[in-house]
């Protein structure tokens, strides 16, 4: 069944809904021309719902009309971005059945959607809405006399169909994982901490933030912090070789361990070869050296030894050690004041911080000597007032602060910019032409919730403009206007949900000279691209984290992050220095 799209200068508002059916009868707009009309009755006509017919809503709902139209937009956006539950859409469905200003409201937003669709991969999405959405792709084309725009109509219809039949497409239970590696371990925890940790090189390098899945643990050297779902938190001291076996078990075959077990996680068990220490609460030391000798001390609380069979060997309590070799078991000193504990960690890991501060500091101090640097903001040095964002570079404009709030960074006392909101922004102007071009920042992504993130948009894309983009996917995303309709340079998904919260380092170059683009991540190049004939380089007038288009509709592109440091060189600086910028910026070290 296919419903054909057809315009009027005049139409009715009778937009016939009905949760059984496939698609919309009537589309429209109140009080406006040129409104669409979706003719052909949908297969299930029974039960249908005047959708548009003019009622009143404060009897009805009990609402003012201006909270229902901010209940509609917060409805809608949530729709659109695929988190609605099906209570959320049963609500908006009610509340445009018989207001047309709520469905005027409904629409404006689809068609700011339906023109992100429009501009980036439209022909994927119709692919994905002809799966649900019960009329062809590729509409009948307008008389010559036609000057409406149809493609906004025809994906408000569709969101309208969707609307009403569970949002098939967008529902999370039905999400595609084509593009996402979703781990089926979850892990037993998440490493919270670390101190100049040097581990296994045969392991994965974790970082802060990582969950920590089960199976064996090495650390050559240094301090780590583990927080266990059940609830127990882990300081190792390396050289370490632990086997996590759940949330609940691990087994320390070498090292020195510091375990506080609060009382949901009590029964905290750490095994050895001689015995399993099973915490009552609250708080224990545990060492095995290489000989296969162990000692356990009780800082608080109570820890039961146990044989392997689960009997009962040992009662110890605070302030009490024991010395164990080969199950033959003597009492020592307790305490465990030679065991790193949770206060000290966090001075350390406070004291190391500093130092990657310096480093980093160092670092920016080149940038400032770099006569190709045109804009470095640091985000250090200001007041949580500031609305203006200083540029380092002398006599190189600053940028503007637009909704955008002061928050912590890569390190404690750091500045950096948190971008939550669709109107929060930077703006800046950066005049000239150029042969090559680097950005690069410090980005802590929080959700991929929009189809296109901005890092930096020209506000038009003229001939030789530059939009730097993440996408939902989590590729990077360089386009350069060369007036002919040229393919973005796009880098596999290398932003994956794991990577949500944390710190990366994201960097683009171009050489219109030699055509290389090249985008990086974490110091590493991740896509190489040859762009020959490309026009000099523009930037001019550009945002940071959003775009503010010359049009008047244009997609939402707000960044959902923080942003700590911002550069721009007139240089296509090396795979080398990019590798720099990382590790001298690195908070994890």
């Amino acid at each position: 069944m296919r419903f054909q799209i057809t315009g009027e200068a005049e139409g009715t508002c009778g937009a016939a809904l009905s949760p059984g059916s496939v698609g919309p009868e009537n589309c429209c707009r109140s009080g406006k021309n040129g409104r669409c009309h979706i003719s052909g009755p949908p297969p299930n006509p029974s039960g249908i719902a005047t959708m548009c017919r003019k009622t009143s809503h404060l009897g009805g709902h009990g609402m003012k009309q201006k909270d229902i139209l901010d209940r509609v937009t917060h409805l809608t956006s949530a729709m659109l971005d695929g988190v609605a539950s099906s209570d959320e859409l049963k609500e908006l469905n009610d509340l445009l059945n018989g207001d047309p200003d709520a469905c005027e409201r409904y629409l404006d937003l689809v068609e700011t959607h339906a023109n992100l669709v429009q501009e980036h991969s439209a022909d994927d999405q119709m692919a994905a809405l002809e799966k649900t959405v019960p009329f062809s792709s590729s509409p009948k084309p307008a008389s010559k006399s036609a000057t409406f725009n149809w493609w906004p109509l025809v994906a408000a219809a569709a969101a309208v169909a969707l609307l009403v039949n569970g949002l098939a497409l967008w529902n999370p239970t039905n999400e595609s994982t084509d593009n996402e590696t979703v781990s089926d371990n979850a892990g037993v925890a998440v490493l919270s901490r670390v101190v100049d940790a040097v581990w296994d090189d045969s392991s994965v390098i974790p970082v802060e933030g990582d969950a920590i899945n089960s199976g064996s643990v090495s650390l050559k050297s240094g301090l780590a912090q583990l927080e266990f779902f059940s609830g127990a938190t882990v300081i190792i001291e390396g050289p370490a070789e632990i086997d996590l076996k759940s949330a609940w078990e691990i087994e320390c075959q070498s090292g020195k361990l510091r375990a506080f077990v609060p009382e949901p996680a009590q029964g905290f068990t750490i095994e050895t070869a001689d015995y399993r220490a099973v915490d009552l609460g609250t708080e224990f030391a545990l060492s095995v050296s290489p000989d296969g000798s162990s000692e356990v001390h009780v800082v608080d609380g109570e820890v039961r030894l146990d044989d392997h069979d689960g009997k009962e060997l040992r009662f110890l309590k605070a302030g009490n050690g024991i010395l164990s070799r080969d199950k033959h078991f003597e009492p020592v000193e307790g305490g465990g004041s030679s065991f790193i504990d949770r206060e000290r960690l966090l001075g350390l890991a406070h004291a190391e911080g500093a130092n990657r501060f310096r480093e980093w500091q160092s670092a920016r101090d080149k940038l400032l000597q770099d006569e190709s640097t045109l804009v470095l903001f640091d985000f250090e040095d200001q007041n949580p007032w500031d609305r203006q964002l200083q540029n380092r570079i002398e006599n190189n404009p600053n940028g503007a602060i637009i909704g955008s709030r002061w928050t912590e960074g890569r390190w404690p006392g750091k500045g950096a910019l948190e971008f939550k909101r669709i109107t929060d922004r930077v703006r800046l102007n950066i005049p000239g032409e150029f042969d090559q071009l680097t950005f690069a920042t410090w980005v802590r992504i929080e959700g991929l919730d929009r189809w296109l993130s901005s890092l930096i948009l020209t506000d038009g894309f003229e001939t030789g403009e530059v939009h730097w983009q993440i996408s939902d996917k989590g590729e990077l995303v360089l386009g350069i206007s060369t007036g002919k309709g040229d393919p973005n340079t796009t880098s596999p998904p290398v932003i994956h949900p794991d990577d949500l919260g944390r710190w990366l380092h994201i960097a683009v170059t171009v050489n219109r000279t030699t055509g290389d683009v090249a985008h990086y991540l974490n110091g590493k190049e991740v896509v190489r691209d040859n762009r020959p004939n490309l026009p000099p380089l523009l930037i001019g007038q550009a945002e940071i984290g959003n775009w503010r288009p010359q049009q008047k509709s244009h997609p939402i592109r707000s960044l959902n992050g923080r942003v700590d440091e911002f550069v721009v060189l007139k240089r296509a600086v090396t795979a080398d220095e990019i590798l720099q910028l990382y590790l001298a910026g690195n908070p994890n070290g």
